[in-house]
Order: structure tokens, then sequence, then C-alpha cells
């Protein structure tokens, strides 16, 4: 389980970011603390917020009153809402809020369900409750919490099954095809390096998505943008196409081209490509077909994406590495995995061996000291400090926490919010 706090001096806010998700069918109200019921159940910010009134009134000097807090069980566990409420209540007694009032709303707008914890952190007397040490005993907490509901050995007894691909594919029979989407781009866009759209669709597709290039005008004026389509199981395009607009900033043009420019300079470097090349070659030790080489990629956590004309010849080629998030055509990888060469593999019972072969005297031709350094590469894969190794990825668990404890996986809206609410109190400081 993944808490995240936060702090500021927007209770109000808070409150109405999550009302709003309410209202709008995507969260619901699980359990009031100390807070003033309604006859009809219904609730609104203003007679939510006067329950809080006479915290803030008494406040003395705390300027960051307002908590917000995150709690993210595995996603793989069907979480009741009673369970909810009681993991609710022992996170806020075991971090000293216990006696305060707060709201839990529950989220189901993204993959992961998940709850939110709105509160202050001043007591009735005005005084502020302790945060020393909070991230510390936030961790100690929720490991504590997690052995009480058994959580820790089902993920043990699940982690051999682990996949190391971050997002659930968007299914259009389920319904609510924007959310899913939303979670796909606000997984991929941040975690993925990718060097052209055309890579940036390949990964997509993957994940039953795509991305199209549209003009509109304005003004007189063309402009570029790009709009986005849930896709079935066999690539045919599902429901209308939505507007970048709809998931934010984060899927716009400029963000993806952004995205592109940094992702060539960081994969220029050899290292970035070496470990997948490692992949490849070993693969190529398989003698079989498409599908037994496939497989094999996929067991070390490569995806092969096929581009193919009408007669079945073989003319685009596309590897995912999910380990180290890079999406690389086989051509840039280098001549041996490009599409031409497949097609020889494939359709020659010794095309396996030959290419093999060639890249033996290749290697062999280059001497001991690119040999050198291509072992050192490899012994750099297992160090913990490789920033292009995640290691986290050896545990089903380790890896959903990986994704949760950092901001790329969050729900983009919320991200927006927390945002906006740093982006307004750095407005004041400079108003002043």
């Amino acid at each position: 389980m993944i808490a995240k706090i936060a702090r500021s001096d927007k209770l109000y806010a808070a409150l109405r970011y999550n009302q709003q998700k309410v209202d709008q069918g995507k969260a619901e109200i699980l359990l009031l603390n100390k807070i003033i019921e309604t006859r009809d159940g219904k609730h609104t910010v203003p007679q939510l917020m006067r329950s809080f009134d006479p915290y803030l009134a008494a406040n003395r000097k705390t300027k960051k009153y307002a908590l917000h807090i995150s709690l993210n069980p595995d996603p793989r566990f069907a979480v009741s809402d009673e369970q909810f409420c009681e993991l609710a209540k022992q996170y806020m007694e075991g971090m000293g809020y216990g006696q305060q009032p707060y709201i839990v709303f529950k989220h189901r707008d993204i993959a992961r369900t998940h709850i939110h914890i709105v509160s202050t952190c001043v007591d009735e007397n005005g005084r502020k409750i302790s945060d020393k040490f909070e991230k510390r005993r936030s961790m100690e907490l929720c490991e504590v919490i997690k052995r009480r509901f058994g959580w820790d050995q089902q993920v043990a007894d699940k982690a051999p099954r682990a996949s190391l691909k971050v997002a659930k594919p968007v299914d259009y029979q389920t319904g609510n095809i924007t959310s899913q989407i939303s979670s796909v781009l606000g997984v991929l866009i941040p975690q993925y390096r990718f060097q052209t759209f055309k890579e940036f669709n390949t990964l997509l597709s993957l994940f039953n998505v795509t991305a199209e290039l549209v003009d509109s005008h304005i003004n007189g004026q063309v402009h570029a943008r790009v709009q986005y389509v849930g896709l079935d199981e066999v690539g045919e395009k599902q429901g209308p196409p939505l507007k970048s607009s709809v998931f934010g900033d984060y899927a716009s043009l400029d963000a993806i081209e952004k995205r592109i420019k940094e992702s060539q300079i960081s994969l220029s470097d050899y290292q970035a490509k070496d470990s997948l090349r490692r992949v490849l070659r070993g693969a190529l030790h398989l003698k079989g077909n498409e599908a037994s080489y496939r497989s094999a990629l996929a067991q070390q956590g490569v995806d092969l994406v096929l581009r193919r004309n009408e007669s079945g010849r073989i003319y685009g080629i596309t590897f995912v590495d999910h380990r180290l998030k890079t999406v690389f055509n086989g051509s840039r990888l280098e001549r041996d995995y490009s599409a031409n060469i497949f097609n020889e593999l494939w359709g020659n019972a010794t095309g396996n061996e030959k290419l093999y072969s060639d890249r033996k005297k290749d290697a062999d031709n280059k001497g001991n000291e690119t040999l050198g350094k291509v072992s050192t590469r490899e012994s750099a894969d297992f160090n913990p400090k490789d920033p292009f190794r995640d290691s986290t990825a050896d545990t089903a668990f380790g890896l959903f926490e990986a994704l949760l404890s950092g901001s790329d996986y969050e729900d983009q809206q919320e991200q927006q919010f927390a945002n906006n609410m740093k982006k307004r109190r750095k407005n004041k400081r400079r108003k002043l």
C-alpha cells in the first residue's frame, strides 16, 4: 500500500476537488468522522466546510493546515467499502489524526480504485498535530496495515506472475473509454522514451490506443493537434476521437514533441541501446519462427511489433522494452534488426543461424577492447544505481510501489490539482 500526504492552505479547494468527483459520478463518500450530517445524505462543499470552521478559527500560526491524503492499495486486490473505511480509520488513528474531522472519498475514475482523505492538522485548541518523522511513520504504518489485512502474504503468492507493463490496456467493452485512455496516457508519456511520433503510436497500440494528427483552423490559420481513439483487440477504432484537451496539457502535441526531443538526447548514449541489443541477440540463439521469437522476447519484458503490407511482407519492426521503458525502431537499433533482415530470417530455415553467425563475426572483429566494454555494461545492468535499470522489476509488489511512489503514475487530474496549489502559492509570494 502506498500513502501520499499533501499539505496546503487550500482546504476548501481540496474539498471542492473531491466533491466535484462525487458530483460527476467518479467518486463517493465512504466515511464521515466528526462531520455534520445531512438529512438526505447529500453534501455540498460549504456544508462540509462548516465542520472545519471551528478548527480553522482556533488556528494559531499553522500556515499549511489542510491535509489531503491518498491511500492506494495494490490494485490487484478487490478491496470492499468496509475494508476501505477500516483502512482509513487505522491510518488516521496511527498517524495521530483519529480525533480530527475528516472525510473519506473513494475514487474510481482511473484503473486503480483508491481513497482520498481530507482533514486538517490543527486540533480543536488551534495547535498543530506533530508531523515529525511523518514519512517514516507513514511507511511503517502501511507495512503494519498490510500485515493486518493479509496483503503482504497475498503479494508474495502472486509475485512470480508479475508483468513489467505499467498500464492496463483499454477495454472498450467495459465502458468509460475516456478514463481508461487517460490512465494509459498518464503513465506512458512521462515514463517511456520514444524518438518519433510513430514510435509513440506503436507504444500506444500495445495498450489499445492510437494517436492521430489532425489540422484545426483557428482565425484563418492551420494548427496541428493530436487526438486519441480507443482500439479493440484487432486494432479497429472504437468510439469517437477525443481531443488532447480532454486529458490535459500532458497529452497535447507540444508535450509529445517535447518528450520526443528529451528522448532523442537521453537515448543517444550507446548504453541506452546496449541492454536491449543483448536481449535480441540472445533470442537469436533460438531456432524457430516468429511466434517462438516473440515469446522469447516477451519473457525478457520486450514486446515485438511488426507492420506488414497486404502481401504479408514485413516493412516495419519496433521493439518496446518495458524494463527500461524505451521504444526503438529496428533499424535505429542496428542494421541487423531491420525489417528486411527479419523477412529473410523467417523466410529461410537457415536464416537464423546465418544472422547470428554474421553478428558473431562482427563482434569478433571489433577486438578485445570493444568486447571488454560490452562486458562492463552487462554487469552495470545489475547495478542498482544504474539510471536505465528498473531495480524493482524483480517482484510484483516492488514494481507496484515503484509506480505509485513517484508522480508519474498519479492520476493526471490529481497531479494538476496539486500543481495548481503550488502555483497559487508562488503567485501570492510574487505579489508580496
